[in-house]
């Protein structure tokens, strides 16, 4: 008859119930540690959600006139043509139009502070 190989079970097994060289017990303070930058990191995580979510509930014709905004912030100026074939409206009526949406509390306020800056800072 041939011989069955023998299971073994984990400590039985030598490899399995010795620790490695690597392996190092962490203190308490390492692993204080990593839990208060993993909650950090996901608190930033939530909060983006939630910045997010919120920038989501403005009506579309708000997140586009923001997105248009955006788009035209590294030039610094939007042409009036495009604006006015885009929305029918003046640059200044879009410039009041776009002060409104920025100040409502559903929008992110980092994109607000950076339209704030780039538009509103340099007109007279």
């Amino acid at each position: 008859m041939s011989e069955q190989p023998k299971s073994t079970s984990r400590s039985e097994n030598p490899e399995r119930s010795t620790p490695t060289g690597n392996h190092t017990p962490l203190s308490a303070d390492s692993i204080t540690d990593q839990l208060k930058a993993y909650r950090r990191q996901r608190r930033a995580r939530i909060s983006d959600e939630l910045r997010r979510a919120r920038y989501c509930q403005l009506p579309s014709e708000s997140i586009d006139l923001i997105r248009f905004a955006q788009a035209w912030a590294p030039y610094g100026k939007m042409p009036t043509e495009d604006i006015f074939v885009r929305y029918g409206m003046t640059a200044a009526r879009y410039f009041e139009v776009l002060a409104d949406v920025i100040s409502m509390p559903d929008c992110d306020p980092q994109i607000a502070t950076t339209l704030r800056s780039i538009y509103f800072s340099q007109r007279p």
